[in-house]
């Protein structure tokens, strides 16, 4: 075997080394990350994120990602616009696109802040397909426009559901209710979205 294929061969075998050993380091950090989590300690989480190793291991809409769940749990206001701003205005796949935009929208209705709300739910409408369209003009009209007349479809909806999304079709009729000044009906289905959540 010449030199150069001898070479070829090593640096083969040193970018699978390589490969193997920032997996592994990778699977060690998201284990560290889900226990710090556990914990509370955000801000080793927040700092190795950050730190050289952190981007060293993971790409940046996956560091900003775990960066706004963080901000989340520690209801940093200011932080998570920050953050969706900034994830908002990079070159995603569209993926990365719709899990964005979907997740900034629901915390903007969350918040009834319809002036950050209004473009991406034209964007929703635009862009998504119906069912997600559809879901998006659900969450406008009853957080935004206080609408209380989707009540029958949402009640319909909950019974067809999966589980991971029946919490925000009771937040829907919760606030559905409170829209329509049925505090006890309100509360029932605030009580039954935290089973959910």
């Amino acid at each position: 075997m010449n030199v150069w294929a001898q070479l070829g061969v090593a640096l083969f075998l040193a970018v699978i080394v390589y490969s193997v050993a920032k997996k592994i380091v990778q699977n060690k950090m998201e284990d560290r990350y889900l226990d710090w989590f556990a914990q509370g300690e955000y801000e080793k989480i927040e700092g190795s994120i950050r730190s050289f190793q952190g981007k060293w291991l993971f790409p940046l809409y996956n560091r900003e990602h775990l960066l706004l769940q963080v901000a989340q749990v520690q209801n940093n206001k200011e932080e998570i616009d920050k953050l969706f701003e900034e994830m908002l205005s990079q070159k995603l796949t569209p993926t990365q696109r719709q899990e964005t935009v979907m997740a900034a929208f629901e915390y903007y209705v969350f918040e009834q802040d319809r002036l950050k709300a209004k473009p991406l739910y034209g964007e929703i409408r635009q862009n998504f397909d119906k069912k997600i369209a559809h879901r998006a003009k659900l969450m406008y009209e009853v957080f935004l426009n206080h609408k209380a007349d989707h009540i029958d479809e949402l009640l319909e909806l909950l019974e067809s559901v999966p589980d991971s999304e029946k919490g925000t079709c009771c937040l829907l009729l919760a606030q559905s209710y409170k829209n329509k000044h049925d505090e006890q009906e309100q509360l029932k289905y605030e009580q039954l979205a935290k089973q959910y959540f």
